[in-house]
């Protein structure tokens, strides 16, 4: 009895210290979300592959631009029958311009919601939407490990005013960089949905970590996956001219 006293003791003084150290879940979760974006403005080109069944994939090239936290610009450059298709939120609201047809059209909350080109994402998930830290309570979980990463489990629950696609998320957010290495989507009966899960991580800078290849999979059906490519990523500074309607008709 004594022995298992002298082992508990230091281990019970370490867990208390490490909760007492540990930042709150709502910092923590804004920490994983700086840590991708940097402090203000984002560019990327995103290479996106859409497996159906295991065999059939579609591919998918979109360029973006992000300038925290209100502005979303998506563009289409592949394939060839959607290119300059774009997407643009502005604070709430989504706004679609498709060339083809010349239409510009306000998207709807279930339009924002809906399966974007027949993959695993959501136009909620390409535009950005949610604001995890805005959107959502946060509330720390547990200390576990995923990707063999030493990882914070934060549960997201949406607030009374959020587009409420998911009943509820769970994010692994590595302990050392900060990225968010798998997030778990389950739907109002707590069924799990989709898995979005962190394959390669690249530099950034700063020093940063980020992700550069992330798969998305059904629950349901393994063979229903997308996978999400950051081929280029960078933080120059972006103009609040680059998200309006005009600009989106002529971005490239």
């Amino acid at each position: 009895m004594m022995l298992f006293l002298v082992l508990a003791i230091p281990a019970l003084i370490w867990k208390n210290s490490l909760h007492a150290s540990l930042p709150g879940a709502k910092e923590l979760v804004q920490k994983a979300v700086q840590n991708l974006y940097g402090n203000n403005s984002m560019q990327t080109e995103l290479n996106i592959k859409n497996y159906n069944a295991g065999t059939e994939v579609i591919e998918i090239v979109v360029k973006t631009w992000q300038k925290t936290p209100e502005n979303m610009l998506a563009l289409v450059t592949a394939p060839a029958r959607d290119k300059g298709t774009a997407y643009l939120r502005k604070g709430k609201e989504v706004w679609k311009w498709q060339p083809a047809n010349e239409k510009m059209s306000k998207l709807t909350n279930p339009e924002i919601a809906e399966k974007w080109m027949n993959t695993q994402l959501t136009i909620a998930d390409i535009t950005a939407y949610h604001s995890l830290t805005d959107d959502f309570t946060a509330s720390f979980k547990n200390f576990t490990k995923a990707n063999g990463q030493d990882c914070y489990l934060i549960e997201l629950v949406p607030n009374s005013e959020a587009l409420q696609i998911w009943y509820r998320t769970e994010l692994y957010i590595n302990s050392k960089n900060y990225v968010i290495e798998k997030a778990e989507y389950y739907d109002e009966d707590d069924y799990l949905i989709i898995t979005a899960t962190t394959l390669q991580t690249q530099p950034a800078a700063g020093g940063r970590t980020i992700p550069q290849l992330v798969e998305w999979i059904s629950a349901a059906d393994e063979t229903q996956k997308t996978t999400v490519e950051y081929n280029t990523v960078n933080y120059d500074p972006l103009p609040d001219s680059a998200f309006t309607l005009d600009y989106m008709k002529v971005a490239r």
